[in-house]
């Protein structure tokens, strides 16, 4: 038969961490955490810090609409537009090198709004923005597959010399992995066409 539970929640008898002390008060208590631990008492009376109910983003913007937040949204709306990708190899690894950089304006600038967003989710403003930053992302993955395939069609030689310009310095891992993506394009592509002329020929 299971004794009944006393009221501080334990079974009835002695379990592993009790000690009787005779004579004075707790006797039977847990002292797995004795009221007198200096270090638990001082964490007890520790007052937790006062944070702001929102976090701040000026590290990111003044404000949205703000000067600097209009004038960073048409900077990187006019380089994307004159972004092209260079017949020369010579001129590639600086290309690269740019592509980089917009890419961190826009991450930049889609991390803001998402912040925003979690904010409140109702901003008609800002949800207008993150749709136009959208068509944003989708120029920068055309990019990203001219340079890959760009890359892909460089010879040995060029390449390694792309590799080598100052740069793209500490950037070898990921060009080199934007080269082997940009074969795999080409070989599926390749492989499209030869389904395609399959087709017509059936």
């Amino acid at each position: 038969m299971i004794p009944a539970a006393p009221a501080n929640g334990r079974r009835a008898g002695k379990g592993k961490f009790d000690e009787e002390r005779p004579g004075g008060p707790g006797a039977g208590e847990c002292r797995c955490l004795p009221a007198t631990n200096s270090r638990l008492r001082r964490w007890m009376d520790t007052t937790p810090p006062v944070t702001p109910d929102r976090w701040s983003l000026d590290s990111w913007f003044t404000g949205f609409g703000a000067p600097d937040y209009v004038d960073f949204k048409e900077a990187i709306a006019r380089d994307l537009a004159a972004f092209t990708v260079p017949d020369k190899a010579e001129a590639l690894a600086q290309s690269v090198a740019d592509y980089e950089a917009l890419m961190t304006r826009y991450w930049h600038l889609s991390s803001y709004l998402g912040c925003l967003s979690a904010d409140d989710a109702n901003d008609e403003a800002v949800k207008a923005d993150e749709a136009w930053a959208a068509t944003l992302d989708a120029e920068c993955s055309k990019m990203k597959s001219a340079l890959q395939g760009a890359l892909a069609a460089l010879s040995t030689e060029a390449f390694v010399q792309v590799l080598a310009s100052p740069v793209l310095a500490g950037a070898e891992h990921t060009v080199r992995r934007m080269r082997e993506d940009g074969r795999l394009q080409m070989t599926q592509e390749f492989m499209r066409n030869q389904l395609r002329q399959i087709l017509c020929l059936q």
